[in-house]
């Protein structure tokens, strides 16, 4: 503590020419003041710096950097797990006056925003022009847009439009060094700006974001359902999902959160479910039918609906009010945010209740039940030991639960502090170790938000790889011995491997659909599937891709970008490192805000990194609109990019020609 001060008492000039004396506080207010989140953890930071605009922030983070002062980024503080708390001391940097709409462009459908614009304000800004922008978390009147992207917040429309990284176009950032970057979704190459923007702070500084806005709907239709209990609730999430139904929202939450947020509910009712759709009149006038069958075949008790805006609000307002409400109950809430796959939640649910009674801890539990978000809501008295010992028992079986069952320990919250030791549940050494080499890389100095996210601590054996992949795995093992260099390909649609003098290393052999889950919608398939073949035989399902099936294998799509939005809708991905070792990330949960985005970073990697072997997707009951497909070209890497091939291959192994090999 004592250096840390000292570094920052030299810098401390430095910065007050920067941003003036009057934006530099290290009064005791300020300081504890800054000293936590909405997470129980607390520390002290050595000063907390009021960033007036993003020139001076640039100014600022080059001279901490200098003087070798760790800082963690601040806008609204409100996310859950300690994010923003300053572990070790250094600087707070204020952002909330970086609070600017730039630009809104309903032509285009985007708007530009600083990262501390309140979601809220955007949505209002966006309402007069007939657009909304999806990202809508419960916390939406007072978290940041900013804060929502290094976290992937998501919220009730996740489920149809995606979380917050499916909804960034483009963003500004600061590296550590104090180096801008200007980021685009739609850059050749792989996707920066997922990886960047989602990282919570540890690896840059938001200054823009540049989101996806859109018309607003003009038929909107709102149902609550309540049930008898939380398991035929979630069954009816289960049925209308299985029946190909996409609503705008599927939420939930259980009694004792109707209770503390003062829901009025029938007798015997345990349960309500809010459905909000969005569709034509005609597909919204046939689901309502089939919505209304489902429910009743899971015993709803009674059923509302809401067609105008007034009558849609108060439907709305017990959800919207759970968290606030919930913490009236006691000092403390704590508010988990496990993700599962659908099929999974009814008896997820069941197990995380019964680890409730078992350490006889209290909690509300909501739900965006449509993409299986689970959010139990404990509330206790930090200041009873006996009773925070017992949340912290609980809370540890949670997030094995939600690791064993396949799911991620968050599905919008992100790590921070709190959860960070449970990494080792969700993830083995292999994909921790890339983790940790990609924080050294671009942070190698630890100053950026240390000590978040990554556990100090992993367990447990290295995943094993699928029995057809071990043939595979030797001939990369033995051209890794033998200094080969390795060309990947697919199906040979986008370059060919002929006249190159190095190992061919193909996934055509890997052409098979490894599961159709109609229940989830989603397929896996190895990389070398055909996207012709694996659309054909979904289509005898009922089932759609959400890309066009273009020329080529699966894979190959995915790591040649050939469609800009790929990545937004793959929930699973399996891959080789060209030392052979063997990762797997995801599953069939739609929700992931679980570490970095690495599955986003091998979209449009185009087999530089990593040998991608299988894909999950998810799919839909229609097919997707037309997409445009982009056309093929090699990307020229950028000083970041060259950064990453180097954390994943630090001999230039795998497609070498794509960083400057040898052609």
């Amino acid at each position: 503590m004592g250096n840390i001060f000292s570094k920052f008492g030299r810098a401390r000039r430095h910065i007050e020419k920067i941003i003036g004396r009057a934006n530099v506080h290290c009064d005791a207010v300020s300081l504890a003041l800054n000293s936590f989140d909405g997470a129980p953890a607390r520390a002290l930071p050595h000063a907390v710096l009021d960033i007036p605009d993003a020139a001076r922030l640039q100014q600022v983070i080059k001279t901490l950097y200098e003087f070798g002062v760790p800082y963690v980024p601040r806008t609204a503080g409100t996310n859950h797990d300690g994010g923003a708390v300053p572990l070790k001391g250094g600087a707070v940097l204020n952002l909330s006056a970086l609070d600017k709409i730039t630009l809104i462009n309903t032509e285009q459908g985007w708007a530009e925003v600083e990262p501390g614009v309140v979601n809220q304000r955007l949505q209002d800004a966006l309402l007069p022009l007939g657009f909304f922008y999806a990202p809508d978390p419960a916390s939406m009147v007072f978290s940041t847009i900013g804060g929502n992207a290094a976290l992937n917040a998501g919220g009730a429309k996740t489920l149809k439009y995606g979380s917050t990284a499916a909804n960034i176009l483009a963003a500004e950032v600061i590296t550590p060094q104090g180096e801008i970057l200007n980021l685009s979704k739609a850059d050749n190459g792989p996707d920066l700006t997922a990886l960047l923007t989602r990282s919570e702070g540890t690896l840059c500084v938001i200054t823009r974001l540049r989101v996806k806005i859109l018309p607003r709907p003009k038929n909107l239709k709102t149902f609550k359902a309540y049930f008898a209990s939380l398991e035929n609730t979630m069954n009816g999430v289960r049925d209308i999902i299985a029946a190909g139904i996409l609503p705008a929202a599927l939420e939930a939450m259980d009694k004792t959160t109707m209770d503390a947020t003062q829901t009025p509910y029938p007798a015997g009712a345990e349960a309500l479910l809010i459905i909000e759709l969005d569709s034509d009149e005609k597909t919204a006038a046939k689901q309502e039918l089939e919505i209304m069958q489902i429910l009743a075949n899971n015993k709803a008790v009674t059923i509302e609906t809401a067609d105008d805006e007034a009558a849609r609000r108060k439907l709305w307002a017990g959800r919207r009010a759970a968290a606030s409400s919930l913490a009236r109950l006691a000092p403390n809430l704590l508010s988990l945010d496990s993700a599962f796959a659908r099929s999974s939640l009814p008896e997820s649910i069941k197990k995380i209740r019964g680890i409730f009674a078992k350490y006889n801890v209290r909690a509300g539990m909501v739900f965006h039940a449509g993409d299986g978000n689970v959010h139990p809501n404990i509330v206790f008295d930090e200041t009873n030991l006996f009773e925070a010992a017992q949340v912290k028992k609980a809370v540890k079986e949670i997030h094995m639960l939600t690791a064993q069952a396949g799911g991620s320990i968050s599905g919008e919250h992100g790590i921070g502090i709190e959860k960070r030791a449970a990494m080792a549940f969700m993830f083995d050494e292999a994909a921790l170790g890339l983790m940790r080499k990609i924080k050294a890389a671009f942070d190698p100095e630890n100053l950026a938000n240390p000590d978040k996210i990554l556990p100090i601590a992993t367990r447990g054996a290295p995943r094993a790889a699928p029995q057809y992949l071990c043939d595979i795995i030797e001939r990369i093992k033995q051209n890794r011995a033998a200094g080969r260099a390795m060309i990947i390909t697919g199906l040979g649609t986008k370059f060919k491997t002929r006249g190159r003098d190095k190992a061919a290393l193909s996934s055509a052999g890997l052409n098979q659909v490894l599961d159709i889950d109609k229940v989830n919608y989603t397929v896996t398939a190895q990389a070398g599937c055909a996207l012709k073949d694996i659309a054909a035989l979904l289509a005898e399902r009922g089932m759609y891709l959400p890309v066009p099936a273009a020329r080529g294998s699966i894979g190959g799509a995915f790591a040649a970008k050939t469609f800009a939005d790929f990545a937004d809708y793959i929930t699973g991905i399996d891959f080789l490192l060209p030392d052979g070792v063997f990762i797997s990330l995801g599953g069939k949960h739609v929700k992931n805000s679980a570490g970095y985005d690495l599955p986003r970073l091998l979209h449009g990697s185009m087999g530089a990194y990593a040998f991608i072997t299988a894909l999950t997707v998810r799919t839909f009951a229609a097919p997707a609109p037309k997409a445009a497909q982009r056309k093929f070209e090699f990307f020229r890497p950028c000083a970041q990019a060259a950064l990453i091939k180097k954390v994943f291959d630090s001999d230039n192994l795998f497609n070498p020609f794509v960083f400057g090999g040898a052609q």
